[in-house]
C-alpha cells in the first residue's frame, strides 16, 4: 500500500443509554444490504454494477461487500462465469447476471491524489475487480466552477460527470452514502431554506445517465460500516479535507451531529424518517406540478415556452411548482426562491415586460404572452451564408446546428426550380418577401413579428434565395412565386 494510506480510525458515538447497546455497530448490516440489492436487480439481462470508489472507508466497504457477493456466487456449483473468475468475471447465478467495475475519480486537488488512485487500483485488483481511474482536468471550465461554486460543488459536478461518462444502458452506479450522511444532508438543506424536494435529501434510487444510481447503505449507520471494516481489517484512505471544518458538511459532522446525538441518541434515525416523509410529500407535489404543466403546455406538449395567462391562472405556490417542474424536465438545477420571485414581479406580472431573469446556466425571457426558458444562456448567432451545390440533398449550417433538406422545403410548400442558384443565409436587414394574392411585399421583420417569433431567435432563421430573389423564410413564409400549387 502507498505510504499515505493507513487504517481509518473509528470514532465512536458519544455514550448514552441507547448508544451503549450498539456502540460497536452491526458489522453484518452492510452485507445484508448488498445481498438484498443484488437479489432485487436479478434479471435475464446483463447488468454492470459500477462502484463510485474514492478509497475511503465507506466506498471500500461497499466494494468489499460486492466482492464477497461475487465470491459466494462463484462458490455455488450452479454459477456460470463468462470469463476467468480472476479477471473481473461476468457472474451468472440465481441472483442474476452482473459484472463489477470500480470507478475512481482523481480530482487532483490534494498532493496525495495520485497515490490514492494507485491505492484504489491495487485494492480493486486484490478483490478481483477492474478499476478505472478518471483524472479531472483543471481546465478553464473547472477553474471557473471552483471560483463560482466552491471546491465541494465543483468536485461533485466533475465526479458525477465522470461517472456518467462510464455508464451504459442498464448499468447501475452504486454510491456508499449511509444514514449519517443522509441526516447531514437534511440539515444542510434545511439551513439553505430548501423545500420538500431538498429536504428529501438523497434518494435511495433514481435515474442517472442511461442507467440507475443506487445508494444501498442509506439504512446503514456509519458505525455499522466501521464495524464491517474492523471485522475484515480493511485499510482505507484518509482524506485530510474531511477534517476541514471550513466546509459546511464537515462542520455539521464534527460539531453538530455529536451534540445532537448526546441529547437525542436516535437523531440520525429520526432525521432519516423526516427525509422519507419529505420525499413522500415531494412526490405528491411533483405529480400535481406535472399535471399542471401538461395542461398548460397543451396537447402539443410545448416545452420551449409556456403561456403567461395560463400560468397566472394558478395560485402562486402552484405556479412556482410548475416552473420548478419545467426546469427539472430539462435537467437543469433548481432555482433559488429569489429568482422565482424576481420572475413573478418583473416578467409574469408585467404585461409590457420584454426583460429576462436568470441564474447560472439558464434564463427566463418573456415575449408577448409567452414565457421562454433558454439553456444555455443565448449567445448571438454569427452571420452565415452558404451556396447550395447542384445535386446536394442536404445542407449543414453549423452556426445553427441545423441540416436543411429538399424534403424539408417541400414539406413547407416551397418549390425550387431546376438548375437554379440557391443561397441560404442569415438576415442582413431590409429583406422583403412577395406574398399573397394579389402580391404584396412584406418585410421579413414584419413576418417574424406576425409569427410571434421572439427577437432573440430571429437571427437564427435561415432565408432561402433563388437566383438572388428571396423565396422563403424558413418555417415562416414562402413567396407567392415559389409556393406549391
Amino acid at each position: 500500500m502507498v505510504n499515505s494510506v493507513k487504517r481509518q480510525p473509528v470514532k465512536n458515538a458519544p455514550a448514552s443509554a441507547e448508544n451503549a447497546v450498539d456502540i460497536t455497530g452491526d458489522w453484518q448490516a452492510p452485507q445484508r444490504a448488498i445481498d438484498g440489492l443484488v437479489s432485487q436487480l436479478a434479471s435475464n439481462t446483463r447488468r454492470r454494477l459500477l462502484v463510485g470508489y474514492s478509497g475511503g472507508l465507506d466506498s471500500h466497504v461497499l466494494l468489499h461487500c460486492l466482492s464477497q457477493t461475487v465470491r459466494q456466487a462463484l462458490a455455488n456449483p450452479d454459477t456460470k462465469t463468462a470469463t476467468n473468475p480472476a479477471a473481473n468475471p461476468v457472474v451468472q447465478s440465481a441472483a442474476g447476471e452482473f459484472q463489477l467495475l470500480a470507478v475512481h475519480v482523481n480530482h487532483n486537488l490534494q498532493p496525495e491524489s495520485h497515490a490514492w488512485a494507485q491505492h484504489c487500483r491495487q485494492t480493486a485488483t486484490l478483490l478481483g475487480i477492474e478499476c478505472v481511474v478518471h483524472d479531472v482536468q483543471h481546465n478553464d471550465e473547472f477553474t471557473q466552477e471552483l471560483q463560482s461554486s466552491g471546491v465541494e460543488a465543483a468536485a461533485r459536478r466533475a465526479r458525477f460527470a465522470a461517472f456518467a461518462e462510464q455508464m451504459a444502458i442498464d448499468d447501475c452506479l452504486l454510491l456508499a452514502q449511509h444514514a449519517d450522511d443522509q441526516a447531514e444532508t437534511f440539515l444542510l438543506q434545511a439551513l439553505r431554506g430548501s423545500g420538500p424536494d431538498g429536504l428529501a435529501a438523497m434518494s435511495a434510487q433514481r435515474d442517472f445517465a442511461p442507467g440507475l444510481l443506487i445508494r444501498p447503505f442509506l439504512e446503514c449507520r456509519r458505525i455499522d460500516l466501521e464495524a464491517y471494516a474492523r471485522h475484515f481489517a480493511l485499510h482505507s484512505i484518509e482524506d485530510p479535507s474531511n477534517t476541514d471544518e471550513r466546509f459546511d458538511r464537515n462542520f455539521i459532522r464534527r460539531q453538530i451531529m455529536p451534540r445532537l446525538a448526546q441529547r437525542w441518541p436516535a437523531a440520525n434515525r429520526t432525521l432519516s424518517r423526516t427525509t422519507a416523509n419529505c420525499a413522500a410529500a415531494s412526490s405528491v407535489i411533483n405529480d400535481l406540478a406535472a399535471d399542471d404543466l401538461a395542461r398548460i403546455a397543451g396537447s402539443e406538449q410545448v416545452t420551449e415556452y409556456l403561456g403567461v395567462d395560463a400560468l397566472l391562472s394558478l395560485s402562486t405556490e402552484r405556479r412556482f411548482n410548475v416552473l420548478r417542474c419545467w426546469i427539472r424536465s430539462k435537467q437543469l438545477s433548481m432555482p433559488p426562491l429569489s429568482l422565482l420571485q424576481q420572475l413573478e414581479q418583473e416578467l409574469l406580472q408585467n404585461p409590457a415586460s420584454s426583460g429576462k431573469a436568470g441564474t447560472r446556466g439558464y434564463e427566463f425571457r418573456r415575449y408577448r404572452d409567452r414565457l421562454y426558458l433558454l439553456h444555455p444562456s443565448l449567445q448571438p448567432c454569427e452571420a452565415f451564408a452558404y451556396r447550395w451545390p447542384q445535386g446536394l440533398h442536404e445542407l449543414d449550417i453549423p452556426e445553427l446546428g441545423l441540416s436543411l433538406s429538399r424534403d424539408d422545403f417541400a414539406a413547407q410548400g416551397l418549390v425550387l426550380p431546376k438548375d437554379a442558384r440557391i443561397d441560404i443565409r442569415s438576415r442582413r436587414g431590409g429583406e422583403q418577401l412577395a406574398v399573397g394574392q394579389p402580391v404584396i411585399h412584406k418585410s421579413v421583420k414584419k413576418l417574424m413579428q406576425e409569427a410571434a417569433l421572439p427577437p432573440w431567435q430571429r437571427a437564427r432563421v435561415p432565408l432561402i434565395f433563388v437566383n438572388d430573389e428571396l423565396a422563403a423564410v424558413w418555417k415562416i413564409a414562402v413567396a407567392s412565386g415559389y409556393r406549391q400549387g
